[in-house]
């Protein structure tokens, strides 16, 4: 929760140590992170999650199951008919009319519906993964990771100054960066070290990661 300023400086470090040019971004609708990206990085081209959009209409949807009593079976079917049209857009305009073709009385009511308008006023950045090469549909690896150090940071409760929270941090982005992907993800059983094509000699990814920091914290380290 912190406001736009502070991200343009936080973004403006991040851009001092990259040798590569930001060209677009996939991100939820915070608008302060898209008024600093836009300040930061010039002409950037920007998608909206569909992830967060989905989650959000879910949590709508039960919500409506709450007021009026709507079984299970027709709410996975609305959830299905509206993950298909979000889908199916593939430019501003062909999304908004997907989004017109979900008649019916539960689609108008408030709570859907307010979902709906806002696919339908931000179209254009939903669709931008369909038109913009490089573009992901939803967030990446490294947004879930912060959910989790955000977690951790409220359960420990004992890291109230900065310094000592950008510690953890960086100790949980180490080890998650040698920890496998689970069973049943797109990745299972690699690791983002292994995907980067790093050097495991067939060993455990706790001796894999204490082997490299080892290498990375000697003196002669390059």
């Amino acid at each position: 929760h912190v406001d736009e300023q502070s991200l343009v400086e936080s973004f403006e470090k991040f851009v001092e140590r990259i040798d590569f040019k930001v060209l677009g971004v996939t991100k939820d609708k915070w608008a302060a992170s898209t008024n600093a990206l836009k300040t930061v990085c010039r002409h950037l081209w920007i998608g909206f999650c569909h992830r967060h959009c989905l989650k959000k209409f879910r949590d709508r949807l039960s919500q409506y199951q709450k007021e009026t009593n709507c079984s299970d079976r027709e709410a996975s079917k609305l959830y299905r008919d509206f993950k298909k049209a979000l889908d199916a857009g593939y430019s501003e305009v062909s999304l908004k009319v997907q989004i017109n073709f979900l008649k019916g009385e539960a689609f108008n009511h408030p709570l859907l519906r307010q979902v709906l308008d806002e696919v339908k006023k931000n179209a254009v950045y939903y669709a931008s993964h369909k038109i913009r090469q490089g573009i992901k549909k939803t967030t990446s690896i490294v947004d879930n990771f912060l959910k989790i150090v955000k977690r951790k940071l409220r359960q420990v409760e004992s890291f109230r100054d900065w310094e000592s929270a950008a510690l953890l941090t960086r100790a949980m982005a180490n080890v998650r960066n040698f920890v496998p992907f689970k069973s049943g993800s797109k990745n299972a059983h690699k690791s983002p070290f292994m995907l980067a094509q790093g050097e495991t000699y067939d060993l455990p990814w706790v001796q894999v990661m204490n082997m490299h920091n080892a290498f990375l914290f000697t003196e002669n380290a390059a």
